[in-house]
């Protein structure tokens, strides 16, 4: 796919011209949305503004060397900063999973956490950007530009930053180099520190439109119209549509995972949550916590059905569940504690508690929350 062609919000685009063509580059920014929206596309299509040498009509020409080398992603003064899983044993910096990523940027660049876990093959392995990496940052910006053309650092998931990582970088993107830029996508704003927040112009990026999402699967993919229905149907984003179209034997299973929780709650079947607990805790924590997002949106989907709004949340309804039978054992009053709980264990099994321990003490509280008491 090209870098400039049609993508995420036309509103969005303009923005980005505006900014551009007022010469308003910001030294530091941030582009955020959820998971799989424009974001990260949008933010590579930023990028190439500032590097073609041929710009007509607020578009990049796609065939100078600078739009040649980024269509690659081979732009020499291009740094690319992303979550990996790291060990004493395994590399240390992101230079060593480089071709990993880019091999995932040329297939889409609505790339999920998701899909880069996947590619990663991490197993039971929590994704963070160590201080090695920042260290990594600092070097190669220390060393000669290739040219006089702009130099970027690309940080992927600024959130993954641990403290100390992300304390390293605070002076350098406050105060870079001349002509120097940190672009920074993140899908989790709230987890980014505070402290780089503020030394970044901040750039919303909304999820796509059905019709973005049709228009985009049209073009780059062979489904048929009822398989473009529903995946269009299912996904709040250009990223979850590709990640659909590639749904795994593993998203299933973990689907059937989530529909057996559910079932072992209503039951408050202790021997099953136990059981539950235990061999969901030998999945990856990535795998664990998609999970707990899901039922996230479970949980949307029923409050929609009991108070007969609309939501946002599409993702729910790719789960095998009965929800005009299911909602009713759902007290709506009862959904800000369910929530509060989730997000606890979710950030519990992403920072390295246990989570068999966390999974069953969270199966213990929702099973009071859920059908009879």
């Amino acid at each position: 796919m090209e870098i400039n062609q049609t993508i995420g919000s036309t509103h969005q685009i303009e923005l980005l011209l505006k900014q551009f063509s007022n010469s308003k580059t910001p030294h530091a920014q941030i582009f955020t949305g959820n998971d799989g929206c424009a974001a990260l596309a949008l933010a590579f299509y930023y990028i190439q503004l500032m590097l073609c040498e041929n710009i007509k009509d607020g578009k990049a020409c796609n065939n100078c060397i600078p739009c040649n080398q980024l269509k690659s992603f081979n732009y020499p003064d291009l740094h690319f900063t992303f979550p990996f899983s790291s060990t004493k044993t395994t590399p240390q910096e992101c230079s060593e999973f480089r071709p990993v990523f880019v091999q995932e940027l040329k297939k889409s660049l609505y790339l999920t956490h998701t899909r880069w876990v996947d590619s990663l093959n991490s197993g039971n392995k929590k994704l963070t950007i160590p201080v090695n990496e920042s260290n990594a940052i600092i070097h190669s910006l220390s060393l000669t530009r290739h040219s006089e053309k702009p130099r970027f650092v690309f940080l992927w998931q600024p959130e993954k930053l641990n403290t100390n990582a992300a304390n390293k970088l605070l002076k350098l993107i406050e105060e870079p180099s001349d002509n120097t830029y940190f672009i920074l996508v993140s899908h989790s704003l709230k987890n980014v520190l505070e402290t780089i927040q503020s030394r970044c112009t901040l750039f919303k990026v909304p999820d796509n439109s059905k019709d973005e999402i049709k228009a985009f699967l049209q073009v780059n993919t062979k489904l048929t119209v009822k398989e473009t229905s529903n995946i269009i149907q299912q996904s709040k984003n250009i990223g979850e549509a590709y990640d659909l179209i590639d749904r795994d034997p593993i998203s299933e299973e973990n689907d059937k995972n989530i529909v057996l929780w559910l079932r072992l709650l209503f039951k408050k079947d202790l021997i099953g949550l136990v059981k539950w607990s235990e061999e969901t805790a030998k999945q990856s924590r990535e795998s664990i916590s998609h999970q707990l997002e899901t039922i996230m949106q479970v949980f949307n989907k029923t409050l929609s059905i009991n108070t007969q709004t609309k939501t946002s949340s599409t993702y729910a309804s790719i789960i095998e569940l009965d929800f005009e039978r299911f909602s009713p054992l759902i007290n709506p009053l009862k959904l800000p504690q369910i929530h509060s709980n989730l997000e606890k264990a979710n950030q519990h099994i992403l920072r390295n508690a246990n989570p068999k321990i966390t999974l069953l003490n969270l199966s213990l509280i929702l099973s009071k929350h859920i059908g009879k008491a």
